[in-house]
């Protein structure tokens, strides 16, 4: 694996210091060492620059590169003709990646029979509150003509290609890894001074340009959710990205003579950019200026010739669009506005129930005197434990302070007794959403995680779930809980939380 050589490539503006240290350290911390890690500084300030400086100090795989704030297009462009090595990974300075991705990665290019200019990976939604898997598509490895396709029409929009992700499309250039020769051959370039859909329009290009494509099922990349992002602004100039962006489209459409599919997903697209220029005008911009534009857009004959094409297609557009085009039409800002309201509102209302969340689940076993590795490893198979999980071992002598870290596992000891320190100690280190506290007596049943998670995802906003067991000891005997009106599965209001579930 020592021949594949990975430039990581990060263009830094100005992210929060904490995203951006995570960030580095993401890349730096991989299994997988042979790699370079080039950092753009574009226009960043003082503090970022001696942050980035501080850790060039410390490894001499990272190269800093100053200039005037001049765009994301231009600093990633900058960056892959400075990259040394034979594939390039795109990194934003508020994500991270996954500690072991680029070794996964390595290993299945070593295994690919073909040669992939392109290789995507799945990724992680990370909001606030919750993070979402993220996979762009349903097919492993080097990907047909066909697939190409589907991955073509939904890197452009939504409502033609037959899958979607349920989170973000695989429009973004982050979670990939592209061969850079593959790039300069086909001389494929971020367009500069567009500060939306610069990505789509890289990889329309570069998916369509590439040999062969793949996709694994690794997810690797943390896209943090950040509703402070330029999307979620006010941005005058909106229009003319938008207009850069349409523009591209029908150009890549005629160039590779597309087929049908395509022509419908640049209709609804045309319409997805009308939503998107309405909802960031109504921002700041009255009822006037607002009409004013609409006006203009329905005198655009390609525009207003591509909404007029989506009255056969109304099955391919959801029921927010349907009435959206409807009083775009008609031209009434007010109705326009209060379908922006209620998405907003149905929005946040699901926000309340998260949907296909990533629960990590870490079980917490304290132990004693276990006195070499072996014997941890021994006391986890023994206790059926297949998942997560955090072994604190009470010992007496120096020599047994045992400790091992892993991706899934991880043991450490400590000079002390007494139970609550044990358990205490456990709690401090956990890195998990759901962490199970057992002794050394316990033994899992085979399904245990899944038992646990349906249980979260049917009381939602449980603090602390209970439940049954059964034991050997028939002295020791559990007696099933009684569930009594009141106590058990009540649900405190004015605190907001379960009491008891």
């Amino acid at each position: 694996m020592e021949d594949i050589k990975i430039s990581v490539l990060m263009p830094i503006y100005n992210p929060p210091i904490i995203f951006l240290k995570k960030a580095i350290e993401s890349v730096l911390n991989q299994t997988y060492q042979n790699l370079e890690l080039i950092l753009i500084l574009d226009g960043a300030s003082e503090e970022i620059e001696k942050t980035c400086e501080k850790y060039k100090g410390k490894d001499s795989r990272i190269r800093i590169y100053k200039q005037t704030n001049l765009g994301e297009g231009y600093s990633r462009n900058r960056a892959i003709k400075l990259a040394k090595y034979e594939y390039i990974m795109f990194v934003d300075s508020d994500d991270y990646i996954d500690t072991n991705i680029l070794e996964k990665l390595a290993e299945k290019i070593k295994r690919e029979k073909e040669k992939a200019d392109i290789i995507i990976f799945d990724s992680i939604i990370e909001y606030e509150k919750k993070k979402i898997k993220n996979a762009f598509y349903n097919k492993e490895g080097i990907l047909n003509k066909e697939d190409i396709e589907e991955i073509q029409l939904q890197n452009i929009g939504k409502g033609e290609s037959n899958y979607y992700p349920n989170e973000c499309n695989v429009s973004v250039v982050w979670a990939k890894l592209y061969r850079k020769k593959f790039i300069l051959e086909r001389n494929l370039k971020f367009i500069e001074g567009i500060k939306r859909m610069p990505d789509t329009i890289f990889n329309m290009y570069a998916f369509e340009e590439a040999d062969y494509i793949s996709h694994y099922n690794l997810y690797g990349y943390y896209y943090r959710k950040n509703q402070n992002s330029i999307t979620n602004k006010f941005d005058r100039n909106i229009e003319k990205d938008i207009n850069r962006f349409l523009e591209e489209i029908n150009k890549y459409i005629e160039k590779y003579k597309k087929n049908k599919r395509f022509k419908n997903i640049f209709d609804i697209t045309v319409l997805e950019m009308a939503s998107r220029k309405i909802e960031n005008d109504l921002i700041c911009l009255d009822e006037k200026e607002i009409l004013k534009w609409i006006e203009v857009f329905w005198q655009n004959e390609k525009y207003s010739r591509s909404l007029n094409n989506l009255k056969s297609m109304k099955g391919k557009l959801s029921i927010y669009k349907r009435m959206f085009l409807y009083y775009f039409k008609k031209k009434n800002v007010k109705a326009l506005k209060k379908i922006f309201i209620l998405k907003k509102k149905m929005k946040m209302l699901g926000n309340k129930v998260p949907q296909n969340v990533e629960y990590k689940i870490e079980s917490l076993v304290s132990i004693m005197n276990l006195k070499e590795r072996k014997d941890v490893e021994e006391f986890i198979s023994n206790a059926n434990i297949t998942q997560n999980v955090l072994v604190v071992n009470q010992v007496e002598k120096d020599k047994h302070l045992i400790r091992y870290e892993a991706e899934n596992k991880r043991i450490y000891s400590f000079k002390e007794k007494g139970t609550s320190k044990s358990r205490n100690k456990a709690l401090q280190l956990a890195n998990a959403d759901i962490c199970i506290l057992a002794d050394d007596d316990v033994r899992y049943v085979d399904n245990y995680e899944e038992i646990i998670l349906r249980a979260y995802k049917k009381y939602k906003k449980a603090d602390i779930i209970i439940f049954s067991i059964e034991s050997d000891n028939k002295k020791r005997e559990i007696k099933k809980i009684r569930k009594r009106k009141n106590i058990l599965d009540r649900y405190n209001e004015s605190k907001n939380r379960w009491n008891y579930v």
